[in-house]
């Protein structure tokens, strides 16, 4: 059986869904590779390698082009196609009907995926498929969360890196953590864990030795300058977890990293143990600086004072950051754009970055 993953586009942030799953299907004996709708012919690519299987991951900004390849590559191969990520997720109902499409994939796909390869592989019927659905109508059937990170395989960078630039570019990515427990209604992780209700912790973390033990093999095999990890959000305090990270880390790795960090999670003692640990810069953001509009509109509930202090106490320790406001929020004016790069001038980050809301 083989498996052909779908990607609109490569930059920074690597396809980590894809990766994750390629290996949960190279594990059980199955064939994949990648391909990416703006980097090369993939209609060729596909005739010439012959799968039995597309699994494309799209955003919904992708939807357009997804859609136009599917229908033109459905046409000519009748090749079963599946959609999961982050729009077939959360807009399902906006999936289905499309003749071209048969499933979506909800939610985690680690499961869902090696279920779905097995049924196709061996002829059998796909009804009754935990988080495949081929009718956005259907009733939801989610499987729980899965509890142990530790027991997904180490993700298959060879799916990304046998792209030359892919494989040069000196950023990689890893991840320590999934899930996200804050309410943010501008993020997927608002939603998501509405729709996991009931099902299981939404945060779990790896143990930091099979973090290490990753990270190792990707320092061995690939060119790894800088490190991101893409973790929604890093950490949460100084505990136990950290302080191992920041004793292994610089002994064993020894490469810098960049992280997600909320301000409110921010302390003088977190702060010691990343600088420690070999952070070189994280990304807090502000989002916005008029206080209704963080914290009734946006639901982070931090006080512009703790806001402020985080990056005073960042700057002590001589950890970069980034931060991102949002501009044109609904019901703002243009007053409260300017009072929100006020603010990012007065706290100073090492790398503003201002982006327009866009639904």
């Amino acid at each position: 059986m083989r498996v052909t993953f779908i990607v609109n586009d490569l930059g920074i942030n690597q396809p980590f869904g894809p990766m994750i799953l390629s290996a949960v299907l190279k594990a059980k004996g199955y064939e994949t590779i990648l391909g990416a709708l703006q980097e090369e012919d993939i209609a060729a690519k596909i005739r010439h390698w012959k799968p039995d299987l597309l699994a494309y991951s799209m955003m919904s900004v992708d939807m357009l082009d997804f859609r136009k390849f599917n229908r033109e590559i459905k046409k000519e191969t009748g090749i079963f196609t599946l959609l999961g990520g982050a729009h077939a997720t959360l807009d399902r109902h906006s999936c289905f009907p499309d003749p071209d499409l048969d499933a979506i994939c909800v939610g985690e796909g680690e499961q869902a995926i090696a279920d779905l390869v097995d049924r196709l592989d061996h002829g059998q019927s796909l009804e009754g498929l935990p988080n495949i659905m081929f009718d956005s109508d259907a009733p939801l059937n989610l499987n729980k969360f899965l509890p142990d990170m530790d027991a997904i395989p180490f993700m298959d960078r060879e799916l990304v890196y046998a792209y030359p630039k892919m494989a040069k570019f000196g950023i990689k990515g890893i991840w320590s953590s999934r899930g996200c427990p804050f309410p943010c209604p501008y993020c997927f992780n608002n939603r998501y864990n509405q729709l996991y209700t009931g099902k299981g912790a939404p945060v779990r973390r790896r143990s930091v030795g099979n973090v290490i033990e990753e990270m190792k093999l990707l320092k061995e095999n690939y060119r790894v300058d800088f490190v991101r990890m893409q973790d929604d959000v890093f950490i949460y305090k100084a505990d136990e977890w950290m302080e191992e990270f920041s004793k292994r880390w610089p002994s064993e790795i020894g490469i810098p990293y960049y992280a997600l960090i909320r301000s409110e999670l921010v302390t003088d003692e977190l702060a010691v143990k990343l600088k420690e640990s070999g952070c070189f810069s994280i990304c807090m953001s502000i989002e916005s600086a008029n206080d209704q509009v963080r914290k009734k509109m946006m639901r982070r509930r931090v006080e512009k004072e703790k806001l402020a202090d985080a990056f005073r106490i960042l700057r002590r320790h001589d950890i970069n950051v980034y931060a991102n406001t949002m501009l044109a929020l609904p019901f703002t004016s243009l007053e409260t754009d300017i009072e929100c790069v006020d603010f990012a001038i007065e706290v100073q980050p090492d790398f503003p970055n201002f982006s327009i809301f866009m639904p």
